[in-house]
């Protein structure tokens, strides 16, 4: 009897943990991590990583813009060093020191948080969205704000 309950304890505290979510702060600083893992080592390292950080309609957008990448290189054999995968993601310019990032609540809701970066002097902002339970970044409205100079 005293097994069973024990099993019952263990499987409750499992079931409340699932329902964690991660903080927005958290996964920006992931993002954040594996883009500089992939300035180091390659996107193909963290692509799925990458991808898996994004909202539903942000990986149709990467995909859009791989695809677009892709028929530029087929165009301008040339430049084939100058594109890749991670020019979809608004921070390949972004210029810091690996882990060094400050990260500030601009807006916040219970299904939107607007983030600003900074990193090495550059400032960047994040949108995300609360998708399927959990935080997901809205490349779109990410790329559009940056364009834009940041605003919420």
């Amino acid at each position: 009897m005293r097994i069973t309950w024990l099993w019952l304890f263990v499987a409750l505290l499992a079931l409340a943990g699932c329902g964690k979510t991660v903080p927005p702060q958290e996964v920006a600083q992931r993002y954040y991590q594996l883009l500089e893992i992939a300035r180091q080592s390659g996107f193909e390292v963290v692509q799925e990583d990458l991808v898996s950080l994004l909202s539903k309609d942000s990986r149709e957008a990467f995909q859009a813009c791989a695809k677009r990448l892709n028929d530029r290189l087929h165009l301008e054999e040339s430049d084939v060093n100058r594109y890749e995968a991670s020019d979809c993601f608004v921070f390949s310019n972004f210029t810091g020191k690996r882990h060094s990032l400050e990260i500030e609540v601009q807006a916040e809701g219970p299904e939107h948080v607007l983030l600003e970066l900074t990193s090495g002097g550059s400032t960047r902002v994040l949108d995300l969205m609360k998708e399927e339970g959990a935080w997901r970044i809205d490349l779109s409205s990410t790329i559009e704000r940056n364009q834009q100079g940041g605003t919420p």
